[in-house]
């Protein structure tokens, strides 16, 4: 379970700062134009259906449409659109090039994959009945925090524009080295179903989007996110967008998407303070090979939270052209560390700070 939470934690970090001939179009249950033994991650609402085999199981609560192979492997595929307006000009080599020397300043022991070194970087087949062409790439990159053959996760990542919005999809297949072969069937069949669609087919079992929550004592001009396992409320500012509000809450603001708050709980297991960010700050140089802080000889500030004594970390961390800016404050309470984090680019901070501070003030447990 401990490394299961390092590749996660690993994966979220990295991914903080990224076909169809059907040949048979039976009915599932629950899943109308389904394919057989296939089910849907998403309805279709950016103009096209990522299906993956009806035993993966899919997960769209962090708003991204994904599916994992079981609880005890976690091998994933997601969906992710691209906006044509954020591609621009570039074809899928171009853009794969710019995203790539964006990425790999940010990971470790990156290596593209490919049968001979003379070789391009891709592979490619028709998808979509046979109306877009699928570039796919194949890499891997060390995790931090694990050891040996573990620590490698290889990627399968495809991109195929849309021949008619010229929005790029991008679908990425990850698993640790170990399964990463033993799932290429099930990509195949992925691949071979990605449908294009010009109206959503409702998913019956799609997570509810996130949205606010009525509870009591509202502060003025902000809005509540909380869930019925969660024993704090976190309020925002009621012109930001709910992001999550299931085991973990964020939000972001609406006109600024890249300004955001999260809030996410961890067991202590006897932690304390300067362990648990020792370790979280080693992660971070492991995973973007850099952290810098406002206050080298003093990286922390006591803080309250709710009224109880935490501690507050302001940082920033590179990723490829980019610069974001990190206040984060830990509080460990009951068995539990709370981790409320508010990010940013660095050139919006001081404008932001004021905004995270009247969110930290308003944040509360539930029994308070």
């Amino acid at each position: 379970m401990k490394n299961f939470v390092k590749i996660l934690t690993a994966l979220c970090l990295i991914c903080a700062a990224i076909t169809v001939s059907l040949a048979s179009c039976s009915v599932q249950p629950g899943y109308e134009g389904a394919p057989n033994g296939m089910r849907p991650c998403n309805e279709g609402e950016n103009g096209a259906i990522l299906y993956v085999p009806s035993y993966w199981n899919v997960s769209d609560s962090a708003g991204v449409p994904s599916a994992y192979y079981s609880d005890r492997d976690y091998s994933m595929i997601t969906l992710i659109t691209v906006p044509a307006e954020d591609v621009g000009d570039r074809t899928v080599t171009e853009y794969w090039d710019y995203y790539k020397s964006s990425f790999i300043s940010s990971v470790s022991d990156f290596s593209i994959i490919k049968s001979s070194e003379s070789d391009p970087d891709y592979t490619t087949r028709l998808v979509a009945d046979n109306s877009c062409t699928l570039y796919r790439y194949d890499y891997s990159f060390k995790l931090p925090g694990l050891e040996g053959e573990e620590s490698i996760y290889r990627f399968a990542q495809a991109f195929v524009v849309h021949p008619e919005s010229k929005d790029l999809f991008i679908i990425t297949y990850s698993a640790p080295s170990s399964v990463f072969e033993s799932h290429l069937e099930d990509l195949t069949q992925v691949y071979d179903n990605f449908r294009l669609v010009t109206e959503t087919i409702p998913m019956t079992d799609k997570t509810p989007p996130a949205q606010f929550t009525e509870v009591e004592n509202i502060p003025e001009g902000f809005s509540a996110l909380t869930g019925e396992h969660i024993n704090y409320i976190l309020f925002v500012p009621s012109d930001w967008t709910p992001l999550m509000n299931t085991g973990m809450t964020a939000a972001s603001d609406s006109e600024n998407k890249t300004t955001t708050a999260s809030v996410t709980v961890f067991e202590a297991n006897g932690t304390d303070y300067d362990a648990f960010f020792s370790s979280y700050e080693s992660d971070i140089k492991s995973t973007f090979g850099n952290i810098t802080f406002d206050n080298p000889e003093n990286k922390f500030t006591e803080t309250k939270l709710d009224g109880y004594t935490s501690r507050t970390y302001v940082y920033t961390v590179t990723t490829g052209a980019a610069e974001y800016k990190y206040r984060q404050t830990v509080l460990i309470n009951g068995g539990y560390i709370y981790l409320l984090t508010f990010c940013c680019k660095s050139s919006d901070f001081t404008t932001a700070e004021t905004v995270f501070s009247q969110i930290q003030e308003h944040f509360c447990f539930k029994n308070s």
